[in-house]
């Protein structure tokens, strides 16, 4: 999920031109007074308004061969990876469209990777978390082949011991990868740059193709949408501040189009499940005259994991209640998710199985 403030106003300035403000990346630990909490701390407000600063600031000279001429430098800083009991340090340099990994010692570019790839940018609480200074990027992948047969039943899943998650992960479309940055304020000032370029990067393709003025975009996330025969089927859920949007995608790699899409007001329940952890119910009144194609009156989604599923509802009541002042129910369920329906879909359908198209 691309997170951060929820967004009020409309894209007006291009990305070819917006640049932030570059954080202290000395290759020494920081000396740090104050930390803040990167999810609710008044603080990172304050930090993300550093950010959205237009002021132009260059590329260091020695990286100036590595950033490209259509795009801006924004900041850089030490990071660390531990393999094999092993500590490699490396640097992470980040532009307004890209980030790029850079070896300590030559100063040349190792790799490099679109950030609209980025499917979630995660640090736990500095408060509490037992790595502080964890940056946590989950990029999309593109599937090595969209018929690639899998082992998805509902049921073969629920048989594990143990917290249940499937979708996105159990199908290789997801790739975390962790960093230790040099100090916590340098690991959250990172946190904020890349949900702050994300989150306007993503405004801006969305408003200038599938959301009409003046709706603004608020988020979107990437699920699995759980259809009528039993299969899962890539989708990326889009909420703008009057609509939910169901559009088509092609793996997690291309936006396509709008399949169906509801006002927040046709939402009537959420039901949240304890085993799986990461799946949503949705209960929508079809009949509502807000709705734009064929809608279920139960919509059921499968997350990336229980976080960015709890995020969402919280998105979903908050755009609920501005539209209705009312809230919407939340219902939290013990029960194992599909018991009754995998039933009936076995017997309408016969075997169920996932797909990616």
């Amino acid at each position: 999920m691309q997170s951060g403030s929820p967004v009020s106003h409309r894209m007006s300035v291009s990305m070819k031109h917006f640049s932030l403000r570059p954080v202290s990346t000395s290759f020494t630990p920081a000396q740090v007074h104050t930390t803040f909490n990167s999810f609710s701390s008044p603080s990172s407000l304050e930090i993300e308004e550093v950010y959205t600063d237009p002021t132009h600031f260059p590329c260091p000279i020695r990286f100036d061969k590595i950033v490209p001429m259509n795009e801006q430098y924004i900041t850089h800083a030490l990071f660390k990876k531990f393999k094999d009991n092993t500590e490699k340090l490396f640097i992470l340099l980040l532009t307004t469209t890209r980030y790029y990994k850079i070896s300590v010692d030559s100063f040349h570019q190792v790799w490099s990777r679109d950030l609209i790839d980025l499917h979630a940018i995660e640090g736990d609480d500095a408060s509490s978390a037992a790595t502080p200074t964890l940056l946590r990027l989950v990029c999309r992948v593109a599937p090595k082949s969209s018929r690639e047969p899998r082992d998805s039943s509902v049921r073969n899943r629920m048989s594990v011991e143990g917290p249940l998650t499937y979708g996105l992960m159990d199908k290789n479309l997801l790739k975390p990868k962790s960093y230790h940055a040099e100090s916590i304020e340098v690991r959250d000032h990172w946190l904020i740059a890349l949900r702050v370029l994300l989150r306007d990067m993503w405004q801006q393709k969305f408003e200038s193709t599938l959301i009409l003025s003046p709706d603004i975009y608020q988020t979107h996330v990437y699920v699995d949408k759980i259809n009528r025969h039993g299969k899962n089927q890539v989708r990326c859920v889009l909420l703008s501040i009057d609509r939910l949007f169901n559009v088509m995608s092609k793996g997690m790699t291309e936006i396509g189009k709008v399949k169906w899409s509801f006002p927040h007001e046709a939402m009537s329940k959420l039901d949240m499940y304890a085993n799986p952890p990461n799946l949503l119910d949705i209960h929508v009144d079809s009949s509502n005259k807000g709705v734009r194609g064929k809608v279920k009156n139960v919509i059921s989604l499968a997350f990336k994991d229980k976080l960015e599923r709890d995020m969402i509802v919280a998105e979903l009541r908050r755009l609920y209640f501005n539209k209705t002042k009312k809230h919407l129910s939340k219902v939290d369920i013990e029960d194992e998710w599909g018991k009754d329906r995998e039933k009936t879909l076995r017997a309408k359908f016969g075997k169920l199985s996932f797909t990616s198209e």
